[in-house]
């Protein structure tokens, strides 16, 4: 949901970036999701867009992860191994798709009781 949702904001925008329109950063959007939390775990995130007309979906999707793949932080995020899951995100108006990806690792424990 939060890897849709920042797609659909940068399309809204007409840019690729890691801040949303309100002006909040990966962190600050990540905390929105749980209040309170401490210690966040291992987390990334990545953003690209194309704006080539006349490719179809598979087209579009390889070109956006060659991006990604030809970034060496972008790239860093895809392989490593310190994420556990990953979402994708993509927003989609005429010419123009957004995708975002948002990287998880394990949960960072504490004795502190965080609600939940």
């Amino acid at each position: 949901m939060a890897a849709r949702a920042q797609a659909m904001d940068l399309l809204l925008q007409g840019k690729v970036g890691h801040v949303s329109g309100d002006g909040y950063n990966f962190e600050s959007r990540m905390r929105a999701l749980r209040p309170g939390i401490m210690n966040l775990p291992s987390m990334g995130e990545n953003a690209a867009r194309s704006t080539r007309r006349g490719l179809n979906d598979m087209e579009t999707a390889s070109y956006i992860m060659q991006q990604w793949i030809k970034s060496p932080p972008h790239r860093h995020a895809l392989v490593s191994r310190d994420y556990l899951y990953v979402a994708t995100g993509v927003a989609r108006r005429g010419g123009s798709t957004y995708a975002v990806q948002i990287f998880v690792g394990p949960v960072t424990h504490t004795n502190v009781n965080l609600p939940q």
